[in-house]
């Protein structure tokens, strides 16, 4: 195989990865604003269609930091949001907050490409226009 297509073949795996953990955090947010406790494992298997001890670590990693900090997260994002409140936005876009808000704090991701990744995914799952906010919002962050 080339390294051409090593390279591809590693690019398409992370951005599923960041798709699947993105599904992952819509699914959580989903669950609590349903009345429901979310059953982490469940979500995690039924996205990665693996066992959980099989699942990706980094995946599940970056899934039980959202978890522990989502709070946090929502509390230094609100104030970013320009007359909007974290509630009153759609699941996809707190959910892409929530990751990038991780990715940037917790994961120590560098800004720019926890960024890039966040729009990317907001352009593929978001409004048409979220793209702009998130990227707004997290430069803030």
């Amino acid at each position: 195989m080339s390294e051409s297509t090593t390279k591809s073949i590693a690019t398409a795996t992370r951005n599923q990865q960041h798709k699947n953990i993105l599904i992952c955090v819509y699914q959580y947010l989903f669950y609590l604003n349903s009345g429901e406790k979310p059953d982490i494992r469940g979500i995690v298997e039924e996205t990665f269609h693996l066992p959980y001890a099989d699942c990706d670590a980094f995946a599940k990693q970056a899934l039980m930091q959202v978890v522990r900090h989502a709070q946090e997260a929502v509390n230094d994002i609100d104030p970013l949001l320009n007359q909007w409140k974290f509630e009153r936005l759609g699941l996809i876009e707190q959910a892409i907050l929530l990751m990038g808000y991780v990715y940037i704090k917790k994961l120590d991701f560098a800004p720019a490409i926890a960024i890039k990744i966040m729009v990317r995914l907001s352009q593929v799952f978001g409004e048409s226009d979220s793209y702009r906010y998130i990227n707004a919002v997290l430069e803030k962050v």
